[in-house]
């Protein structure tokens, strides 16, 4: 049984990733002793951090933090384990597929494996989990003598599933972890079926503790109703098709005005559309956890317009906070929000139709008031951090 655990994750800590600190946390709450692993540094510099991140920063170990040590260890990796070695460098060029780009970048994560793998084994580190960094998990575990683990959270893994590895990681791992069951379908039908036994579902979850209603409800009848969104501004998430619905109910009359929390490449792109459809769109950029659930309080509707998610955590901590939800009808979405009981689901590229679903919000305000009740409840009943880290704490343990 695996009492010890490295998780190894690709970056940490991140804004947008704030969930696998709150679920290496209550793992060490529940018992597990963890060492984390990340391969680059913070999103943000140290003087960003909140104090629960600066402190997991000092004791996480930063993979490319000192490149100057890499030669050292995999000089005492070739040697000690010839075999093991040149084993880990074939499964990384033939993973590649022969693609000569995908080949530089497994190369690179061969190279990460090494010394990962060379500081767990000085640390007498025997299982290794591993969030967003599944490759370099897979050839550590093929070098060194590691039972391995890995949370799969789609969406983007199922895009290239044969470019990903998917069924080379399944078959290298004792246990693959789905975040939903149209996750845990997906790894199944990219892999071989003698491995799915190996496949487990475990929701993500958000600490209800830190999650109360507001004290006063946003004021439903005001003039202005106000929508948020929060993510990444990248093309998955489909923001043009929000500012577009935003701007048909404008048109029809309507006061509506839009924050979108988070950053990314589409910035210009997006400011620059929300400035020709002449639509009233705030761009707060990243916030902290806490700015976040400050500027959800005040808002009427949480939109999603993405084109696939795995589950969303934005949308999990809008409806903790009773926030009527609107979202695509994708991917592991449903399994969130049950259409017509816990918000309203519409299909993914119709602005029409997400501009209607936002106007039912606007003019009915027993059913922004019915979601409200169900949301937060769905978000109590199924995506309750404690709990669902206790699923979690039993999978790992009993992998090894």
């Amino acid at each position: 049984m695996a009492e010890r655990i490295l998780y190894l994750i690709s970056q940490y800590p991140t804004v947008s990733h704030s969930f696998i600190l709150r679920e290496i946390g209550e793992l060490r709450n529940l018992g597990l002793r963890i060492d984390v692993v990340s391969i680059r540094n913070p999103d943000r510099p140290v003087a960003e951090l909140t104090a629960e991140e600066f402190h997991e920063a000092e004791h996480t170990y930063y993979a490319r933090a000192d490149t100057s040590k890499w030669l050292l260890a995999h000089l005492r990796v070739f040697f000690t384990k010839p075999g093991a070695y040149m084993r880990g460098l074939l499964t990384a060029v033939r993973s590649s597929k022969w693609d000569l780009l995908r080949l530089a970048r497994h190369l690179r994560f061969f190279a990460e494996a090494i010394v990962v793998g060379d500081w767990a084994r000085a640390r007498g580190l025997r299982h290794l989990h591993t969030h967003f960094a599944s490759l370099t998990a897979m050839l550590i575990r093929k070098v060194f003598d590691l039972t391995l683990s890995m949370t799969i959270h789609g969406s983007d893994e199922f895009i290239d599933p044969v470019g990903f590895c998917m069924e080379e990681k399944l078959a290298a791992a004792q246990l693959a972890i789905g975040i939903s069951r149209y996750g845990c379908s997906q790894i199944m039908r990219f892999s071989d079926p003698r491995d799915w036994h190996k496949v487990k579902m475990a929701r993500l979850g958000i600490n209800l503790d830190e999650f109360p209603l507001p004290a006063a409800a946003p004021d439903l009848n005001a003039e202005n109703f106000h929508v948020i969104c929060v993510g990444r501004l990248v093309p998955v998430k489909a923001y043009r098709f929000l500012l577009e619905a935003v701007a048909i109910l404008v048109r029809a009359g309507h006061a509506v005005s839009l924050t979108i929390v988070g950053g990314g490449p589409e910035l210009a792109a997006l400011q620059r559309l929300a400035a020709e459809l002449q639509i009233p769109v705030e761009f707060t950029g990243p916030l902290p956890n806490e700015g976040v659930r400050d500027r959800l309080r005040r808002s009427q509707c949480f939109a999603l317009a993405s084109f696939a998610e795995g589950v969303p955590v934005a949308a999990m901590e809008a409806m903790a906070l009773g926030v009527p939800c609107v979202a695509t009808r994708v991917t592991g979405v449903p399994e969130l929000i049950e259409d017509g009981r816990d918000g309203l689901l519409v299909p993914p590229a119709d602005s029409p139709a997400l501009a209607a679903a936002i106007e039912r919000l606007i003019l009915d305000p027993s059913l922004r008031t019915r979601f409200a009740r169900n949301g937060r409840a769905r978000v109590f009943a199924d995506y309750n951090l404690k709990e669902n880290a206790r699923v979690l704490k039993d999978y790992l343990r009993n992998c090894s």
